[in-house]
């Protein structure tokens, strides 16, 4: 057995090598697919959604688009909520089969770094930064045009945050230390580059530190001498309590609120947001101020929701766009800035209470009171079926409606049919067909808009026949069957102008079904009828769901989607085969018990000779009478109503089922 440091077999096996053996055992959850020279993990194993996971197997890093983070294996073994040692234990496991195992002396940093090390070193920065700075802020106090006066920072500002300033160049400070501590230090060793163009030190803690040119085009304009920072900038602040804090991309924006008398932090740069949520142990108001881009605004999208996920009161300061920065106002319009600030808190100060109780009532009346005024004037949908409008207090509510039926029922062109007749009044309608195909649902139906237009009844086709073009008997017949077919499709037109078939497989789920929706309502202005069919074949958001948890979680998603988009949703459901000789009831919706607590009506279908079963008839007599039933052309069915949060609670309609021509009718010739 071979024994390594962690830093050693990190950059000595392929990142890949680990995530395959650690997706295999589930430890990284995900579907793993090649992109270009790297890889893919879907859904995002830190987030479990569809935001961005990628693996770069030149750099052997990971990077997480949602949370900005990234890393080797070791790091995303930590981000999933394994500790140190827990990590360790799992490596060596894999690590097993290349007979290698690690050392498990002393502890590690995120990048595998030995901690004695680093704590050495780390003296050693410090000690050097210090006898460094002695020397850099020997000017800090002489009255000159330099970078920071110039950003509109004041001498006092200055020493406060010990920004210093070299006049001659940083090279001057080396030289001065070199003289005075001799060449044999480690810290001077890493110094390898002239720095007489770099004049500005910015210290960030007291083992990190850059310098700053303010020379055009020379590159980089910042030059990272210590590390990599292990702290904020300003970092001291997050143990205060009760206190305005406002939170900044940049130095100089921080420095800039601290010009004004305000407390402010860097993270230096959006990608350090994990470093400040990390430090959360104070109630502390946060007022992010990142910058007027649209990398600015994403990323305070992304820390107000971290934030938020943490109980933390945040809020965003927003100023004027032609203002890229804060450090860029304070310099065109100090006056203006500070009177911005000004009016903003104290504005704050007022509305510190909504923020600290945000769901109180007294702040939902108003809004309450505009919801009672915009729902009067928005009517029920009508479904045109008879007294389904008059069960569902009016026609159809914005909610989430679930329609269950055994194998062959017609679930599926039942509400095929209620929504194409829907459409034809103008209303917009997006099917979502997870198992038919689209030609399929249309020829559906245009059979049944034959068999609606047919003064003659042997003329209509079935929708295998349309699929075909199988037009029978004489020819006289035929020419008939081919005129009522284009009237037909004249008449299916006014449906078909606002109906949306999306063909969808195993791979399609909530999420992409979500993002179909916001999609389509952004582009046309218009909320859809939404139609699943169906939730049993909808895609699992985890591959560790069993088949109740997967169907549980979709409609509780579905839900979610309904009420927070004001949708009406039906979704299509199988029945279990405990079924198919018993009435409708709860217990018949396959692999979910969340249906009936989750959706807003439930609607079952079944043949009406199945309330006659008396309890001693056996189940062969049963499968008869229900085979006699399903035999006929015109099948007697009951549409049963289990639940309905808008009207009656419990109803049953009798209708006749015409499955040749895709037909329900609430009473005989209704069409």
């Amino acid at each position: 057995m071979k024994y390594k440091t962690l830093k050693e077999v990190l950059s000595e096996i392929e990142i890949m090598d680990y995530v395959n053996y650690f997706n295999e055992r589930g430890i990284i959850q995900g579907t793993i697919k090649k992109v270009g020279q790297g890889y893919r993990i879907e859904p995002n194993p830190l987030t479990q959604t569809h935001d961005s996971f990628n693996i770069n197997t030149k750099t052997n890093l990971f990077k997480c688009f949602s949370t900005g983070k990234t890393g080797n294996v070791y790091n995303l073994l930590l981000d999933l909520k394994h500790n140190h040692d827990e990590t360790i234990d799992l490596l060596n496991d894999f690590l097993k089969q290349k007979d290698i195992q690690i050392k498990k002396i002393g502890q590690f940093d995120e990048r595998g770094n030995s901690m004695e090390e680093i704590s050495r070193n780390n003296e050693e920065t410090k000690v050097s930064f210090n006898q460094l700075y002695v020397e850099g802020i020997k000017e800090i106090n002489q009255k000159q045009d330099n970078l920071f006066i110039r950003r509109g920072i004041s001498q006092e500002v200055q020493e406060k945050n010990k920004l210093g300033y070299i006049s001659k160049g940083f090279n001057e400070i080396i030289k001065a230390y070199k003289k005075e501590y001799g060449e044999k230090s480690p810290f001077l060793e890493k110094i390898n580059k002239n720095f007489d163009n770099y004049k500005y030190i910015i210290p960030v803690s007291d083992n990190y530190f850059f310098l700053r040119s303010d020379i055009p085009n020379v590159k980089p304009k910042e030059y990272k001498l210590m590390g990599h920072p292990s702290k904020l900038f300003n970092e001291e602040y997050m143990s205060l309590e009760n206190e305005i804090i406002f939170i900044c991309e940049g130095i100089f924006d921080s420095v800039s609120f601290e010009e004004l008398g305000y407390k402010s932090i860097s993270l230096g740069g959006v990608v350090n947001q994990n470093k400040l949520i990390d430090l959360l142990n104070k109630k502390n108001v946060f007022v992010i101020a990142f910058d007027n881009d649209e990398a600015g605004r994403s990323a305070t999208e992304s820390l107000l929701e971290k934030l938020k996920s943490k109980n933390q009161l945040s809020i965003v300061f927003e100023f004027d766009e032609k203002y890229k920065d804060i450090n860029e106002y304070l310099i065109a319009d100090r006056k203006g800035l500070k009177r911005k600030v000004s009016e903003f808190l104290k504005n704050l100060e007022n509305g510190l209470e909504r923020l600290r109780k945000p769901d109180l009532t007294i702040y939902r009346l108003e809004e309450y009171l505009k919801d009672l005024e915009t729902n009067k004037e928005k009517e029920a949908i009508k479904t045109n079926f008879g007294p389904l409008d008059d069960y569902l207090g009016g026609g159809l509510h914005t909610g989430l409606y679930v329609i269950g039926a055994v194998s062959s029922l017609g679930k599926t062109t039942f509400i095929n049919q209620l929504t194409d007749d829907i459409a034809k009044s103008g209303y917009d309608v997006l099917f979502f067909s997870l198992e038919m195909g689209r030609n399929e649902m249309i020829s559906k139906s245009l059979s049944r808009e034959m068999f609606r237009k047919a003064k003659d009844k042997s003329l209509p086709l079935s929708a295998l026949e349309i699929q075909n073009l199988r037009f029978d008997g004489i020819a006289e017949q035929m020419k008939r069957q081919r005129e009522l077919l284009k009237e037909a499709i004249e008449e299916y037109g006014n449906s078909a102008k606002r109906v949306s078939i999306i063909e969808g497989g195993f791979d399609t789920g909530v999420n992409e079904i979500k993002e179909k929706i916001e999609s389509y309502i952004s582009l046309n202005g218009t909320k859809p009828i939404v139609v699943i069919d169906y939730l049993q074949i909808l895609k699992q958001s985890s591959n560790f769901f069993s088949d109740k948890q997967a169907v549980d979680h979709n409609i509780t998603q579905l839900k979610k989607l309904s009420r927070n988009n004001d949708l009406i949703i039906f979704v299509v459901s199988s029945f279990n085969r405990d079924s198919y000789q018993t009435p409708v009831s709860f217990a018949s919706f396959k692999e979910s018990g969340a249906i009936e607590y989750t959706a807003d009506v439930i609607f079952g279908l079944e043949l009406s000779v199945v309330k006659t079963f008396a309890k001693n008839l056996g189940k062969e007599e049963k499968d008869k009478m229900i085979n006699e039933e399903k035999s006929k052309g015109e099948r007697n069915l009951d549409l049963v109503t289990l639940k309905n949060r808008f009207g009656i609670p419990y109803f049953r309609i009798n209708m006749t089922y015409y499955p040749k021509y895709n037909l329900f009718s609430y009473k005989k010739n209704d069409w």
